[in-house]
């Protein structure tokens, strides 16, 4: 014989055949039980004075010790308890022989369990609470298994990604009613703090258009009430109406008066501070959680409907023309009127750019990479080779003179120097709201994408190193001239694209972009907006093809498509804050939903082999005498603690019929059963309102003289019962480690088998003779 508990194979015993798997089995069996009880109680007989359970399986026989025999055992289990033998007899195919299978062990109570199979110490064991280098920051882990391959692949990604890191950063400082070149800040310090503290490889920290539409909002707010407290004139708290998203050649920073711009730009650093400290705050107290909370239909519709905002946000660079800044609700809706009415002022040459840019890339992505994978095992870096050409095709044909095509133009800039937030008190409690907002949609998106990542690449997201790099991304940053900083979706998905490897590829985009502001400025100079839309166009439309994958959530979950037809079309006809709102709203309604229909069930036991089965109404299965089994598929908590007496009252037995009778009535008539057992196997999670309810629901039943038992109990609601003194109500005695257990210890019959057998001691019935009265102690409240 092997080890305990292993099972193993005894060879002498190979090519026989046993004696009973030869007399009872027929080829021409069907797959149901073809023994009737009595033989299965004389097979039971055969085998009763062996000390192992045989699997009897095509002239072989494998068998397994039950952990009671080994003598390793004997000093913590003292007293051996009486097994079963139970027989099972099914068939595998025509050809296949009838396949015995006898399973022989103790029942078991939970604490007997727990006293048996000792939890052992490993001593070897890691500490988890030790925290290293490379837990704090993921790069050094990183580093330790580069390579040329990772670095080539890191490289190209981060180049591509910088051309588009620069136009988005001019683009958006300006929406965000702040310089041209603060947008180029928030790109270059965000990514080199994510290449230290990040942990998805594909996340593109930097500006993002949403954020920008809240700053420009909040520092416009703000500005205009710290100088009407220093009674400034009112011809400068004059707000600019009409800014345009398009970057045309930037000259001067702003027009406006210069304190005006830096009470702006210290407001948006303040608020920068704040949603960088909330964000770290999430983080070092470990609510990552929350992204279970975001399930994958909300996930999908707000990440399609946001790659929709931005793609549509590329229309102007795509016919050149200018769009007024657009917020609030409606505001994808407001921008696609404008666009309609301003196409009789676009230049189609910037829309013909966008074409053959865009079909150039789907050209080299669909067809020529693919060629060149399989002929030569590598692939060109589509993105960066457009960006190359589009350069080199503008500045030779001058397109920017010859046919009024826009272009990024020079960026004037010097290297960032330190500074302090904002000193004025107020601005700390005035954007505030704004602060939070932010730190929700940073999360929301940048967690949405990093999800995204995982599914496709198939590694395991740690949600709180994510909310801590997102923290530092933005509270480091924020003693530079930046605003908020977030991922975004388009650059994402261009170094998805890119294949990079590491987060290393941050490192080329920031020494672009600082060279860009430097010495490097006329470099990107004659780059054809429109081929930066197309590239932005193409990445995002693999993230919008997830709406082909709605009608099958339809057939799925229907809450699920709830979710996310009501999260995509919020976040498409609103704006983005609304759909976070919308889909966390609709996925917690849903939740709740579905907790409140979750449907309790009774479970009977076969008549022919050793099988609990649940539903009723099922062939070949009965109840046991005067016991039931009900199982809850749920955890059990305040949504649904109310369904669950509910369906277990009206399924098993009301006690509200006993109680209601006369009290000097000996009439039992209708109470058939005596004994209760809860499978509790679903319920991982028990709150006050759950516990309570349970305490009730035994309390009330043993008032009338019926037993629970409870089974299949998980660690975690055990120590809850513990904690909340459960068993002050139920003796631990009366929680077995399966149902199989409670039914063997309250009966004591030997399950499909004529022959009685006690399994173990019999149980004591513990109902009270006298009422059990709920103490004001009993309940938590």
């Amino acid at each position: 014989m092997g080890k305990p508990n292993e099972p193993t194979f005894d060879s002498r015993l190979a090519g026989r055949k046993s004696p009973e798997s030869s007399s009872k089995s027929s080829p021409g069996s069907n797959c149901s039980p073809t023994h009737d009880q009595s033989e299965a109680g004389s097979m039971d007989t055969n085998l009763a004075h062996s000390d192992q359970g045989t699997v009897i399986e095509l002239g072989r026989i494998v068998s397994f010790s039950h952990p009671v025999d080994s003598p390793d055992m004997h000093e913590n289990f003292q007293e051996s308890k009486p097994r079963t033998n139970r027989s099972l007899s099914f068939k595998l195919d025509d050809d296949t022989p009838q396949t015995i299978i006898r399973i022989k062990r103790a029942a078991y109570t939970y604490d007997e369990i727990e006293r048996t199979y000792l939890h052992l110490d490993n001593a070897t064991a890691e500490t988890p609470n030790e925290l290293s280098l490379a837990q704090f920051m993921p790069c050094t882990g990183y580093a330790k298994a580069y390579n040329v391959n990772k670095f080539v692949s890191d490289v190209v990604g981060g180049l591509t990604v910088a051309c588009l890191h620069l136009p988005q950063g001019l683009a958006y400082g300006l929406l965000a009613h702040l310089t041209p070149i603060s947008g180029v800040y928030t790109s270059i310090f965000s990514v080199l703090l994510y290449v230290l503290f990040g942990t998805v490889p594909q996340m593109s920290m930097g500006t993002n258009a949403v954020l920008s539409l809240i700053t420009a909002a909040m520092v416009e707010r703000e500005a205009d009430r710290l100088l009407a407290n220093q009674n400034v004139s009112k011809s400068k708290l004059e707000r600019t109406t009409h800014m345009s998203s398009t970057v045309t050649p930037i000259t001067d920073p702003t027009e406006e008066d210069e304190d005006r711009m830096n009470i702006k730009l210290g407001v948006a650093m303040t608020s920068t501070f704040q949603c960088g400290l909330i964000l770290l705050l999430m983080g070092l107290f470990r609510m990552g959680f929350l992204t279970n909370y975001m399930p994958s239909s909300f996930v999908g519709g707000f990440t399609s409907a946001a790659s929709l905002h931005v793609a549509i946000s590329q229309i102007p660079h795509v016919f050149h023309i200018k769009v007024p800044v657009q917020s609030g609700f409606g505001r994808l809706v407001r921008n696609l009127i404008y666009v309609a009415k301003s196409l009789g002022k676009s230049n189609f040459a910037d829309t013909a750019v966008c074409i053959v840019s865009g079909t150039t890339l789907l050209f080299i992505d669909k067809s020529l990479n693919p060629n060149m994978r399989a002929k030569i095992g590598w692939t060109l870096p589509s993105n960066l080779v457009l960006v190359i050409l589009g350069c080199v095709i503008s500045y030779v044909l001058d397109l920017k003179s010859s046919w009024k095509i826009a272009v990024v133009g020079p960026v004037k800039g010097a290297l960032p120097t330190p500074g302090f937030p904002i000193h004025d008190s107020s601005v700390f409690t005035g954007i505030l709201y704004d602060s939070l907002l932010h730190a929700v949609i940073v999360f929301t998106v940048s967690i949405s994408m990093a999800m995204l990542m995982e599914k496709m690449h198939g590694f395991e997201l740690d949600a709180n190193k994510e909310l801590i790099a997102y923290g530092m991304c933005n509270l480091f940053s924020s003693f530079f001239t930046v605003q908020t900083s977030s991922a975004s979706p388009p650059r994402t998905m261009v170094l998805n694209q890119s294949a990079v490897k590491t987060t290393f590829n941050g490192l080329p985009t920031a020494l672009v972009l600082l060279a860009s502001v430097t010495f490097l400025s006329s470099v990107f100079e004659p780059l054809p907006l429109a081929t930066l839309a197309a590239m932005i166009i193409v990445a995002v439309f693999d993230v919008l093809k997830q709406v082909r994958h709605v009608p099958r959530i339809w057939l799925v979950s229907r809450t699920d498509f709830v979710v996310w037809i009501s999260t995509w079309m919020t976040t498409t006809l609103g704006d983005l804050e609304y759909g976070v709102c919308t889909g966390i709203l609709m996925a917690a309604l849903g939740f709740m939903v579905n907790n409140q229909t979750i449907k309790g069930e009774l479970v009977v036991r076969s008549t022919r082999e050793d099988l609990l089965v649940p539903g009723l109404g099922r062939a070949w299965t009965r109840h046991l005498e005067k016991t039931r089994v009900f199982y809850f598929p749920s955890q059990l908590f305040f949504a649904n603690a109310e369904s669950f007496k509910k369906q277990l009252y009206e399924q098993v037995y009301d006690p509200a019929i006993a109680e209601n009778k006369d009290p000097g009535s000996d009439d039992t008539q209708g109470i058939d059963i005596d004994t209760v057992v809860l499978d509790c196997s679903a319920m991982t999670y028990i709150d006050i309102d759950g516990l309570n309810m349970l305490k009730a629901v035994v309390i009330r039943y043993n008032n009338i003289g019926i037993q629970v038992m409870l089974a299949r109990c998980p660690h975690t609601t055990m120590d809850t019962l513990e904690r909340g003194d459960f068993f002050r109500v139920l003796p631990r005695s009366m929680v077995f480690h399966e149902v199989m257990d409670a039914l063997a210890r309250e009966t004591s019959i030997r399950i499909g088998s004529v022959h009685p057998l006690t399994y173990m001691e019999p149980t004591m019935r513990s109902v009270s003779t006298g009422s059990l009265i709920p103490s004001q102690s009993t309940f938590i409240y």
